[in-house]
C-alpha cells in the first residue's frame, strides 16, 4: 500500500510515519504542504492521504478540493489530521468527502482506529 502524509510539521510526519511503520511494511510519501501533495499524488498515486488541515503555502482544504476536482484522483481516500475541534470544520471536511480524520494530539491507537478500515493489520491494536 502506499500512503501520503501531508503535514506541515516535520515531528508530526515523523510520529506518523513511525505509527504506521510499527504495524505495516507500506510505503509512504511525504510531503509539506498542498502543492508538494498534489505532486506527490501525480507521481506516486497513492491508496491512501493523510492530510493536515492547516498548512502554509496550500492548505489542506485547498488540496482536498483540488484532489475531488480531478477525475484521475478524486476516489483516493483521504484522513484528515487537525488540531481544529470545531464542528464546522469538520463537517466542511465530511461535505468535500473525507473518508476520516484524525484529532491532533494523536496517540498510535487514535492513529490505528482511524486507519484501520484502510490497512487490515491496524484492526488489531496490541495493548
Amino acid at each position: 500500500m502506499k500512503i501520503l502524509l501531508v503535514e506541515d510539521d516535520i515531528s508530526q510526519r515523523t510520529l506518523l510515519r513511525h505509527i504506521i511503520t510499527k504495524r505495516t511494511d507500506s510505503e509512504i510519501f511525504e510531503a509539506k504542504n498542498g502543492i508538494e501533495g498534489l505532486r506527490m499524488v501525480e507521481m506516486n498515486s497513492p491508496n491512501l492521504i493523510i492530510l493536515d488541515v492547516w498548512m502554509p503555502v496550500m492548505n489542506g482544504m485547498a488540496m482536498l478540493d483540488k484532489l475531488r476536482a480531478d477525475k484521475t484522483h478524486k476516489s483516493i481516500p483521504v484522513v484528515i489530521i487537525t488540531a481544529m475541534k470545531d464542528q464546522e470544520t469538520i463537517q466542511e471536511a465530511i461535505s468535500k468527502g473525507i473518508s476520516g480524520y484524525i484529532l491532533k494530539p494523536f496517540t498510535p491507537e487514535l492513529v490505528y482506529a482511524a486507519l484501520s478500515k484502510f490497512i487490515p493489520s491496524f484492526q488489531t491494536v496490541e495493548a
